[in-house]
């Protein structure tokens, strides 16, 4: 009986892992080609697709995404302490990292609702 109850849980995570690649996937395709690479750094400098998009489609400033991405190192920070220059470097590296590809995609946005705008006044 352990062993069936267990086996369900697994393939009810797996079924939940599935579909939560489906929804980023489609959401993913469903932004202009240029913005993929902006969400691809973001993800990659933050180290998580969830704290990046949620960056990227507004549901977070850049200040929250960063100190999101940041907390384990905040954590032992706090414990062991800092390393100064080397801490400090991360956070400005992240924060450049953060705010390029923040900046890509609000202006893809733009130059998208512009377009749309002077597409429906045609």
């Amino acid at each position: 009986r352990h062993l069936s109850l267990q086996h369900l849980n697994l393939r009810l995570l797996n079924q939940r892992h599935l579909s939560l690649q489906h929804r980023n996937l489609r959401h993913l395709s469903s932004l202009h080609p240029w913005m993929v690479p902006a969400y691809q750094h973001a993800t990659a400098s933050l180290q998580s697709l969830v704290i990046a998009t949620a960056l990227l489609d507004g549901g977070l400033d850049t200040e929250e995404a960063i100190a999101a991405s940041m907390l384990e190192t905040d954590f032992q920070i706090d414990r062991w302490g800092e390393v100064e220059w080397q801490h400090t470097l991360d956070r400005a590296r992240l924060s450049a990292d953060v705010a390029a590809a923040t900046l890509m995609v609000r202006e893809i946005r733009t130059l998208e609702r512009e377009r749309q705008a002077t597409a429906a006044q045609q």
